[in-house]
């Protein structure tokens, strides 16, 4: 599976999986490009799907990202949430 290649099946609600990128960190990303409200409800789904397994909830990371999309952006801007913290991390760098 290539890093950016899963779509959701079929209707391309622009929630992109990035499996490889944090394979060794042991976190998913999910991706948006289509508003910061579609990142609360990739987040709201994850924390409804994980509310009896509450400890699986640091491994899932989500970002809304700009088109088009650069390094940077990816990796050294705050724009990565968890599905319990409302405050944004970077990836690298802090």
């Amino acid at each position: 599976m290539s890093e950016a290649a899963t779509r959701d099946s079929g209707n391309h609600l622009g929630c992109f999986l990035i499996p490889t990128f944090c394979s060794n960190c042991g976190q998913t990303p999910f991706t948006t490009f289509i508003s910061t409200k579609r990142m609360q409800q990739m987040r709201e789904w994850t924390k409804a799907e994980l509310q009896t397994e509450p400890q699986l909830a640091s491994q899932f990371l989500f970002a809304e990202l700009p088109k088009p999309l650069e390094p940077t952006h990816l990796l050294f801007e705050r724009r990565w949430y968890t599905v319990m913290n409302d405050q944004p991390i970077a990836l690298l760098g802090e």
